[in-house]
């Protein structure tokens, strides 16, 4: 077992001549993730100690004018790494219908379930599985095919009656200022509001970005937390906080909840985070946020209604069922950090970002900000919102912009 990672690549013979489709595949078979299979390379694999895989961990903008991002690599440790894709495969087979520890994730009682990086050198990576209001059985930590499994209870949703500040409010934007940044306000027809994500391009053509369940029911006919209907499609009109048309919704996703935004009226992404005078450079990858986990390195949002927060990484990768009803239940590739008041409704879309594994004037993005449903609280105490790699992995859009690259 120990050093079964970098031994197994190690000893391929005459890694420098594989061909790209092979070494790719060699990775992925192996256990690296998607994002380091596809974009690491055989002489980081090979200069790597023994005790030790290169991963990657963000893709920054290039300066090559032939690509549109870069790798950033990082070793780390294999036997952790190893340990880090037990855990993955097991969480795909519980997705795909497995049951451990009685539960499996169509239960009605399962509210999500998450892989933990655990840390580099105390707690091995393990699987989270949160259940509402179900007697937690096993208690603690139990086992699957090996790996650490750890069942928790969370309270089911409360309704919500307290209304917290517009942000906004006190840095307004005026309505004639045509560029707009992320964490600046977006509304629907309706005026249902949320918060503008970082800006996102297809190398061609340069977007906003947001949720999908803006203006969305979430509210069943008892107060539970069922989707009705709403939400973003393709062809409404997005508005700024302000009532003015800001462009036409091209794209969405219920199941990632992303509304891709065409400009229209003369308004102009940013790649830019309001408050913040640094610019937007890329995204970080899978087992970046893996990484940034296991030495409780932080994250930071900025959003309309709790404004600038900041948290914990407390897992990298992981599968909410948020509400039944419209767009089905599974919400996967979620990044979870923070605490339950680092978000709050209007606060959806909102960008959530990190300056690691950059420059002291860069930022990367980590994802967005999924949870936070009008008149509901999130169970449990954390934020959660789609990873920016599944972004990138799942509909080929970019972060940071084209025109500096």
């Amino acid at each position: 077992m120990k050093d079964r990672l970098p031994s197994s690549i190690h000893e391929e013979k005459n890694i420098e001549g594989m061909s790209r489709r092979r070494f790719t595949s060699t990775l992925l078979a192996t256990g690296f993730s998607l994002g380091t299979a596809t974009a690491v390379s055989s002489k980081s694999v090979a200069g790597a100690k023994r005790d030790e895989v290169p991963v990657v961990v963000a893709h920054r903008m290039s300066d090559d004018p032939d690509k549109v991002t870069e790798p950033v690599e990082k070793n780390v440790p294999a036997r952790w790494y190893d340990n880090l894709t037990k855990a993955r495969r097991e969480y795909q087979k519980f997705l795909e219908g497995k049951e451990i520890a009685n539960y499996t994730i169509s239960d009605d009682d399962v509210f999500s379930a998450w892989v933990s990086a655990g840390t580099l050198d105390e707690q091995e990576p393990y699987i989270e599985i949160e259940v509402i209001d179900a007697e937690v059985l096993p208690l603690g930590y139990t086992e699957s095919e090996g790996v650490p499994v750890r069942i928790e209870s969370v309270d089911a949703p409360e309704i919500r009656e307290d209304e917290k500040e517009n942000y906004e409010e006190e840095n307004v934007v005026e309505p004639e200022s045509i560029g707009r940044q992320g964490g600046l306000s977006v509304e629907d027809s309706d005026g249902a509001s949320g918060t503008l994500g970082t800006p996102v391009h297809d190398g061609d053509d340069v977007y906003f970005f947001t949720c999908e369940h803006i203006g969305a029911n979430m509210r069943g006919p008892i107060n539970d937390p069922i989707r009705t209907g709403g939400g973003f499609s393709e062809g409404d009109t997005a508005y700024t906080g302000f009532g003015t048309e800001i462009g036409e919704v091209v794209e969405t996703s219920c199941s990632d909840d992303i509304a891709v935004i065409e400009p229209n009226n003369d308004y102009t992404p940013e790649f830019s985070i309001f408050g913040e005078t640094d610019p937007i450079t890329g995204r970080v990858y899978e087992d970046g946020l893996a990484d940034m986990e296991s030495s409780d390195e932080e994250v930071q949002k900025y959003g309309q209604t709790t404004g600038h927060t900041s948290g914990v990484v407390k897992n990298h990768s992981g599968t909410v069922v948020p509400y039944a009803g419209v767009c089905g239940t599974l919400r996967t590739n979620q990044l979870q950090w923070g605490e339950e008041d680092d978000s709050d409704d209007g606060d959806s879309g909102s960008p959530v970002y990190t300056d690691e594994y950059t420059d002291d004037d860069e930022i990367l993005i980590a994802g967005g900000v999924d949870g936070a449903w009008p008149d509901f609280y999130i169970p449990g105490d954390y934020v959660f919102g789609t990873a920016a790699y599944e972004i990138h992995n799942e509909y080929d859009y970019y972060y940071g912009n084209p025109d500096e690259s």
